[in-house]
């Protein structure tokens, strides 16, 4: 009897993530991230075949400057946007009006002040010229699209986004096969397309949430009250967790220049596949999270996501490991082969880091408590620190282990956090499951019912 009950407990928190309705819209979101990563794929290699190796790094530290800018100038309103309008779709026109605004000032005042950084300081400019103004206007855009999709994820309507983000994709393809076939090749040629179409994606996914209007789209910030500073703690979070993925690139092309950032550039694109199913389950699961009351259910749902993660993840990592040289040569061409083995270091780092995709959204339907900041923080010093030290004596493959290094790092703390605000009753009650396992219950002094 105890050990049915024990099972049925066991099975509680896996139960409610199977539901149909979650399955489905994870199932969507996933197809619709793969279709996108292949079609990134596919684009990034037209663009090795057209540009070589420095014009792909030429273009990867563009497109860094604009992701590095979206980062900073979304503030977290993420966070509070889903929370708020997977409670109350009454607000999503107020909410939408308040991402339009967030990026037009802050995304854009943001790239505003970058750019007259680099008038001031060219040699900070990771890129020149047009290049350079096209990633700054990139920001602003992508804070809004960015904004954009966590409303239209609050409200339930993935599969307006899916199609939004497909379609825009694909047409990208398209046309960059076209430009590559009809015009001579420029990295210029090539970013401006892809902003063209963030831009067309923007007004695309405003059309969409409008149909959902309840009220009229005017700003609303005093919606925030009270719970801005969870978001500005999630903010924090994204950034430093961005930079930790993204601030290897930048430092590749200062210290070894843009030929080995495109070698390095191909590596991270490939490491970025790998966790495509993790961030669409967390993405997934944080509106789920947010709209239950009860902390140990939460907590039993973030669990048996994270083992499911894990264990479907295992051979995927383990083809995309002895998989690597013949797909880099088949794809890329021999010429970059040097990316297969920094690739291949990634790997470890890049399956703990897409566990811990899954087990934060645990606290960031929580409370997000100050450590994990210092704990993000500390991780993104020490892989700067790191590659400044061995990237010098041993290139791509140096930035490939500290960052695999810092990934398990960052698992591990993270872990820890989350360990200690999980529900108090769920850790007794695991440790009881254990106890009973080891000792007899005669040597406990009670008998079983």
């Amino acid at each position: 009897m105890r050990k049915e009950g024990a099972s049925k407990r066991a099975r509680s928190g896996l139960e409610k993530l199977l539901k149909s309705d979650f399955l489905r819209k994870v199932a969507a979101i996933s197809l619709n991230r793969g279709f996108v990563m292949g079609m990134g794929f596919l684009i990034s290699v037209v663009l090795v075949r057209a540009l070589g190796p420095e014009g792909r790094g030429l273009y990867v530290s563009a497109m860094s400057v604009a992701w590095i800018g979206i980062q900073l100038g979304n503030l977290g309103l993420h966070v509070p946007n889903t929370l708020l309008v997977a409670r109350d779709r009454r607000s999503v026109a107020r909410l939408t009006a308040n991402s339009l605004v967030a990026g037009a000032l802050i995304g854009g005042g943001g790239a505003l002040a970058a750019g007259l950084c680099f008038i001031l300081f060219p040699s900070w400019a990771p890129v020149q010229g047009w290049l350079l103004w096209m990633s700054l206007l990139w920001i602003p855009f992508g804070v809004i699209y960015y904004l954009f999709y966590n409303l239209l994820i609050g409200i339930q309507k993935v599969g307006a986004f899916v199609k939004i983000d497909s379609a825009s994709k694909g047409i990208q393809f398209l046309v960059v096969c076209l430009l590559a076939v009809l015009f001579p090749a420029r990295v210029e040629i090539f970013f401006g397309c892809g902003l063209a179409l963030l831009v067309v994606g923007c007004a695309w996914q405003l059309w969409e949430l409008r149909r959902h209007f309840q009220e009229p789209l005017r700003p609303a910030f005093d919606l925030y009250k009270g719970i801005f500073f969870h978001g500005f703690k999630a903010y924090g979070v994204a950034l430093f967790a961005f930079l930790l993925v993204r601030i290897d690139v930048l430092i590749v092309k200062y210290l070894k220049g843009p030929e080995q950032t495109g070698y390095y550039s191909v590596a991270a694109s490939l490491a970025d596949i790998i966790p495509i199913v993790p961030s669409m389950i967390g993405v997934i699961l944080f509106p789920k999270l947010s709209a239950l009351t009860d902390s140990a259910e939460r907590w039993k749902l973030v669990r048996g996501a994270i083992w499911i993660t894990g264990l479907s993840l295992l051979p995927f990592m383990l083809l995309a490991f002895f998989l690597a040289g013949p797909a880099i040569e088949l794809f890329y061409g021999a010429g970059f082969l040097p990316a297969a083995r920094a690739f291949q270091l990634l790997v470890p780092g890049i399956y703990f880091l897409a566990l811990q995709m899954v087990a934060i959204q645990f606290l960031k339907s929580e409370k997000i408590p100050m450590g994990i900041l210092a704990t993000w923080a500390g991780t993104v010093a020490l892989n700067i620190l790191l590659d400044l030290w061995l990237v010098p004596q041993y290139g791509i493959e140096g930035a490939s282990v500290v960052s695999s290094a810092c990934y398990f790092l960052i698992f591990l703390l993270n872990l820890g956090i989350i360990w200690s605000k999980a529900p108090v009753l769920e850790r007794e009650a695991r440790s009881s499951r254990v106890v009973e396992r080891k000792w007899p219950s005669s040597l406990l002094g009670h008998q079983d019912d």
